[in-house]
């Protein structure tokens, strides 16, 4: 895959999640299982401790995804999340 397919279809995966998602918790963890590329039904065997002990770590980790879409993209992404997006930018 190019690196523009990868990205839109991280994007549209970020976005089914989060209209899909009803705690943020969840969103964060399918987030960073995302970025490290394992897959999110394996989110029961994640450290749930180790990921909500590390919160700048986690952010570093979303900035650096979002760097991955194109302006486009992320001004797209702002106004799908609308006010939610204060909530992810605090992952």
């Amino acid at each position: 895959m190019n690196k523009k397919t990868t990205n839109s279809a991280l994007y549209r995966g970020l976005i089914h999640h989060w209209n899909q998602s009803k705690e943020r918790v969840r969103f964060g963890y399918w987030l960073l299982a995302t970025m490290h590329e394992v897959s999110p039904n394996v989110m029961g065997e994640i450290d749930s401790k180790q990921l909500l002990n590390d919160h700048k770590a986690q952010r570093d980790k979303f900035s650096k995804s979002l760097s991955r879409f194109s302006v486009k993209e992320r001004n797209e992404l702002k106004s799908k999340l609308g006010s939610r997006w204060k909530e992810v930018e605090t992952l």
